[in-house]
Order: C-alpha cells, then structure tokens, then sequence
C-alpha cells in the first residue's frame, strides 16, 4: 500500500510518485499505466512519439494513498531491451519520497510487466 511519507497541504491524503522512464531507441512503443486495486486505470504515460530516443520521460504524481499495481508495456514485444537491435537497454523506475520503490529487473519483460507497488 502506498502512504504518504510527509505531510503535504499540496498533497493531502496521498503520496508524491515520480515515474521516470529512460526509453530505448525505440520510445514510441513504451507505454505505462497506474492501475488501482479495482484494476482501475488511474494515470497513464507513452507511448513516446516525437521524443529524441533514449531521452528520458518523467512523470511527477500525487495519487490518493492505497494500493496499486504498475504496468509497463512493449508494442513490439522485446520489452525495452533495445541492445537486441545494436542500441542501448531502456530502465524505468518508480521513486517515492526519494525512495526507489520499483527499478527494472529486465529489459526483456516481452510485451507486458505487471508490479505491486508496495
């Protein structure tokens, strides 16, 4: 479950979570999605058109405490393992109050990754 690590009058019972993903050369087939314990899309990111690749993408959010899931997303179905194709493996991570509370485990995660967010 997600709580709040400081109190925050901009943030009221929630959390501050930043999502940063670094893309592979290939960012328009990258996407994400905050999913609630209901399944429930809270907040969506990509897929990366008309970005310079590799550029990194940071999203800054202020969600209402609870649980959820991450959901990260390949349209090709090589994850963001762009080295597969002569180029630079993408990451992604999910920072709470300076904390990293999800990093890539493998870039290969094929066409879908799904995560608790603890």
């Amino acid at each position: 479950m997600l709580v709040s690590c400081l109190a925050n009058a901009q943030c009221p019972n929630g959390t501050y979570l930043d999502i940063i993903i670094n893309p592979d050369q290939y960012p328009e087939e990258t996407s994400w999605a905050i999913l609630d314990d209901n399944l429930d899309t809270i907040v969506t990111g990509g897929p990366y058109n008309d970005i310079v690749d590799y550029s990194p993408q940071v999203t800054q959010l202020c969600i209402p405490n609870g649980d959820y899931e991450f959901v990260i997303s390949d349209g090709y179905g090589d994850g963001i393992q762009g080295s597969l194709w002569g180029g630079q493996d993408g990451s992604y991570y999910l920072v709470r109050c300076n904390d990293t509370i999800v990093e890539i485990d493998s870039a290969s995660f094929g066409f879908l990754l799904t995560m608790d967010l603890q």
